[in-house]
């Protein structure tokens, strides 16, 4: 069978599994976007192993076949993160910035720390440990983000701090990430670039500031002239191009998370006039296809057989890596201003570590910073934050405030 055929016939099976058990779990009460993550997991090496099918293997090696898939989830989370720009409130969001910085902070502080700590339990080296912390650190609120649309919750209080706290959180995962790989590539015991730190700082700083002044001035005009030329359909173009553009411009010229560039190029487009009419179809377009793809195409590459005896040590983290961002987020939004039970909302949003965690893992295992073994017990932590994280959101949303008592 041709190639593209398979990779055709492989899609079919992601769409109809993530759709029939996305489903099946809201007929349960829980988001679509857990069964579609439970769905992934079943098809992948730790059940059915789906993609090493004689069907799909037999050209070869099937990783090309996963490659494309993990592209097409890729723009998954891409747009996702645009589509919840675009939900955000800007003027909510500056009501709750003080919150949206001390969540986005704490949970750094706070997961590098208790991560750091626990895998020191387990007689790790310090280096490898300050690692599990680094890539715990980060967050990653691409699941997060389908998660409060399906809930309608992007514009909620809780739901604009989770997606403000998540550039913070950005910002600061990587610049912790860049002093761990500064000192691994130390020369002789001497810092082998003393300016590195500073010039990461300054670089996100810039893009930052250049993508929202040259955002805020140009596409507005820009979808006036796209909507001018044929319609519908050249504006959405047009702001899926907008989209790319900036998840490109985010990791190349800003060094950061592809999914930041994406919501900052939401917000902005949030602000024209033509919000609604690319957001309604591109919500289409992306429950349809991107979004399921997404969410499947996480569980399709863990294989949990591979953890081996690491049971006690994976459970250990993976709780780390919740009760940290829990907490550390947690705290910091409610000493930003939010009551109790929105901070607990804001840190259940931003446990979900995705493919921020495996980017960052996977640097540490290039630079030998951790073993293969512990590569895949955080991959394991990642799914398995992945996998929480709606249930957490679904949960907190769920409970209501205490009724004041009557006087």
């Amino acid at each position: 069978m041709a190639h593209g055929l398979q990779l055709a016939l492989l899609l079919a099976a992601v769409l109809l599994a993530a759709k029939l058990a996305g489903a099946l779990g809201r007929l349960i009460g829980v988001p679509a976007s857990f069964g579609a993550l439970v769905a992934g997991v079943l098809l992948g090496p730790s059940a059915v192993n789906l993609i090493h099918l004689q069907i799909f293997a037999e050209n070869g090696p099937p990783d090309a076949l996963l490659q494309g898939v993990g592209d097409l989830a890729g723009l998954g989370a891409i747009f996702v993160l645009f589509l919840a720009g675009m939900e955000t409130d800007l003027r909510l969001l500056r009501r709750v910035a003080l919150a949206v910085a001390g969540s986005g902070v704490g949970g750094v502080l706070v997961a590098l720390l208790s991560g750091t700590l626990a895998a020191r339990a387990f007689h790790l080296d310090w280096y490898p440990s300050l690692f599990i912390g680094t890539i715990l650190s980060g967050t990653s609120v691409s699941v997060s983000a389908q998660t409060l649309l399906e809930l309608g919750r992007a514009r909620s209080r809780e739901g604009t701090a989770i997606l403000g706290a998540a550039v913070v959180d950005d910002l600061a995962g990587v610049i912790v990430l860049t002093i761990m790989v500064a000192v691994a590539a130390r020369e002789g015991g001497a810092w082998r670039n003393t300016g590195e730190v500073g010039l990461v700082i300054a670089k996100m700083l810039l893009f930052l500031v250049a993508a929202a002044l040259l955002g805020g001035a140009l596409l507005q005009r820009l979808g006036r002239l796209a909507k001018a030329v044929t319609g519908q359909e050249t504006l959405l173009a047009t702001g899926l191009a907008v989209a790319l553009i900036y998840a490109w411009a985010a990791d190349y010229l800003g060094g950061m998370a592809v999914v930041t560039g994406a919501y900052l190029a939401g917000l902005l487009f949030g602000r024209t006039s033509f919000r609604e009419e690319v957001g309604t179809r591109l919500w289409v377009l992306n429950q349809a296809l991107f979004a399921p793809v997404f969410l499947v195409s996480i569980g399709l590459q863990v294989d949990l057989h591979a953890l081996g005896g690491a049971g006690s040590f994976t459970a250990a983290i993976a709780a780390t890596a919740v009760l940290g961002k829990l907490l550390g987020a947690g705290l910091g939004a409610r000493l930003g201003g939010m009551s109790w039970l929105e901070a607990l909302r804001v840190g259940s949003g931003l446990v979900c570590r995705g493919e921020v965690a495996l980017a960052v893992a996977r640097i540490g295992l290039s630079y030998r910073l951790i073993d293969q073994r512990v590569y895949t017990v955080m991959v394991a932590v990642t799914l398995a934050t992945t996998l929480v994280t709606p249930l957490l959101l679904l949960v907190g949303f769920a409970v209501r405030p205490a009724a004041a008592p009557r006087t």
